[in-house]
């Protein structure tokens, strides 16, 4: 009789307190946020949800998933670069301008990506800067 009512007693406490199991969040504190999230949380507005900029094709070199992430208070913009022409480009360092939705310039960085691009190849693009590109809507690649 004593062991039935222990059992019962842990039964029914383990039920009331749900056996200690809550919810409990599942992103941990060292993991980096997703920077659009993060601007939502912070109010700050963001215009391409997912931080992608449209594609462009300049000079026979077309720049592809173009985006912006941020780390701290770091921007890196991210692009591919395809030559599509038959012929190889010589390149050097060319401007990212980038332009908020009313087409106002927001700021000019310099970009490198290699001295030439053969005809069919692709290479990445990335720029770093200190500021907040958060209102950025478009990208023109000056050259």
């Amino acid at each position: 009789m004593k062991k039935f009512v222990i059992l019962s007693l842990i039964l029914s406490l383990s039920f009331i307190t749900g056996c200690g199991c809550d919810k409990k969040d599942t992103t941990k504190d060292n993991e980096p946020k997703n920077p659009t999230e993060e601007k939502k949380e912070t109010g700050q507005e963001v215009i391409n949800e997912r931080g992608q900029l449209p594609d462009k094709e300049v000079n026979g070199m077309k720049f592809t998933n173009a985006s912006i992430s941020y780390v701290d208070d770091m921007a890196t913009f991210l692009a591919t670069v395809e030559n599509t022409t038959d012929k190889t480009i010589s390149l050097n360092i060319f401007n990212l301008v980038f332009k908020d939705k009313d087409g106002k310039q927001i700021a000019t960085i310099p970009a490198y990506v290699a001295d030439k691009l053969e005809a069919g190849e692709s290479k990445s693009v990335v720029a770093q800067v200190n500021m907040d590109l958060t209102k950025v809507y478009e990208v023109e690649y000056e050259f």
